[in-house]
C-alpha cells in the first residue's frame, strides 16, 4: 500500500519560492496602489471642478472653489461676487493622511458665476512626490473653462 503525501523537503522547496515570489511582488503592489490612489484624486478634483460649474449654473449662484487644507472646496456663495471662500460648504475633496505623498496646491480664491463664466481665474496642482508625477487644472478668467495639463 503507497502513501500518498508531499515530503517535508517538498513543501520546505514551495514554501520558498512563494516567499521569494512575496517579496520581489510587494513593492510593486505598493507602488500600484501609490498610483492609483494619485489618479483617483486627479480624476475627483477634476469632477469637483467642472461640476462647480454646472452646479453654479443650475442654481443660478455663484460658486467659490478653494484650495485649503490638502484639499480643494467648493462653496454656494449665493449673489455675492467676493469671498470665495465663504458660504456655504457644497462639495469636499480631501487627501487622506495616510496619502502623505499626494500634495494639493493652487491659487485660493476662484469661482463661477451663474453663466458658467469664471469670475477669477486660477489654477490647482495635484502633485505625486514619489513619482515626481504633476497634473495642472486652469481655470480661465471670463471663459470658465477647466483645462487640464501636465506641470
Amino acid at each position: 500500500m503507497k502513501i500518498k503525501g508531499f515530503t517535508l523537503i517538498e513543501v520546505l522547496v514551495v514554501t520558498a519560492i512563494v516567499a521569494i515570489l512575496i517579496k520581489i511582488a510587494i513593492p510593486h503592489i505598493r507602488s500600484y496602489y501609490q498610483m492609483y490612489k494619485y489618479n483617483s484624486y486627479v480624476g475627483q478634483v477634476e469632477y469637483v471642478l467642472k461640476w462647480s460649474r454646472l452646479e453654479a449654473m443650475s442654481r443660478s449662484k455663484n460658486m467659490g472653489i478653494c484650495v485649503e487644507n490638502n484639499g480643494v472646496s467648493v462653496y454656494d456663495m449665493g449673489y455675492s461676487r467676493s469671498g470665495f471662500c465663504s458660504g456655504t460648504l457644497v462639495r469636499r475633496v480631501d487627501v487622506d493622511s495616510g496619502d502623505n505623498f499626494v500634495q494639493i496646491s493652487g491659487t485660493s480664491g476662484m469661482g463661477f458665476d451663474p453663466r458658467g463664466l469664471a469670475i477669477m481665474g486660477g489654477n490647482i496642482q495635484i502633485r505625486n512626490g514619489i513619482r515626481n508625477e504633476c497634473v495642472r487644472f486652469n481655470i480661465q478668467t471670463l471663459r470658465g473653462s477647466v483645462r487640464r495639463e501636465n506641470c
